[in-house]
């Protein structure tokens, strides 16, 4: 894309994007089919719902409309130029219900840590990402936070977005007690065996469904007595 741009997706809202990045990718409704329906099927009025790696807010901007004025909706976006994007976003669709936290999640709040992006690919900012052959990539020193405090307020959190491009198990390690108030998660794996399946299993959840490179996964039932 030569020039920024306004978009306007329908059913959601009305989006900003930069030239020569992947913002417009990242709006388009058909790329994530299975995460939008998800969220629609499981998000309601009132509910909690927990963005993490929010990026410029497809999805912040899609929950707080389900969840409504009752309902909060948490957006995390570490990176400072993408987060000032979520901002407008989320004030130029009017989301009230919404909370942005500008951190990197990980097992330990307050440290200072090197954030990584391809130059133009705002969506795969990562604290886990080193830099590697030619690409070029940008830098950024980030503070982080941990999930627990992020929801420490929180007493029941319907759905949790994972979307941290290699930083899930450290997230994952400094949530316990959010995890175990959270209903559901959605995460980004490719496949079903590897390390952030099994600490979620540990944590108490079922990998229920596969939506391509994402999964749901669902808490334990409780025991019978």
């Amino acid at each position: 894309m030569l020039y920024d741009a306004d978009i306007v997706v329908r059913g959601i809202g009305r989006f900003h994007v930069r030239r020569r990045s992947d913002d417009l990718w990242h709006l388009l409704p058909w790329r994530e089919q299975g995460v939008h329906r998800t969220l629609k099927q499981l998000l309601r009025r009132g509910d909690r719902f927990i963005d993490a790696g929010a990026n410029i807010g497809i999805y912040t901007v899609l929950a707080s409309r389900l969840v409504g004025p009752a309902g909060r909706v948490v957006a995390i976006e570490m990176m400072p130029d993408t987060a000032a994007i979520l901002r407008r976003h989320v004030e130029d669709n009017g989301c009230a219900n919404v909370e942005i936290i500008e951190r990197a999640l990980s097992d330990r709040p307050g440290e200072k840590v090197t954030a990584r992006v391809p130059v133009g690919k705002y969506g795969q900012a990562s604290i886990a990402q080193a830099g590697s052959g030619d690409r070029q990539f940008e830098e950024r020193e980030v503070e982080t936070v941990t999930l627990d405090g992020v929801c420490g307020g929180i007493d029941q959190i319907r759905l949790m977005k994972l979307d941290l491009e290699g930083a899930e198990l450290k997230a994952l390690a400094g949530g316990g007690s959010a995890l175990e108030r959270t209903e559901t998660l959605i995460y980004e794996s490719h496949t079903d065996s590897d390390a952030i399946a099994e600490a979620i299993r540990e944590a108490g959840f079922d990998v229920a469904q596969s939506l391509g490179k994402d999964r749901v996964a669902e808490r334990h039932p409780p025991s019978a007595p």
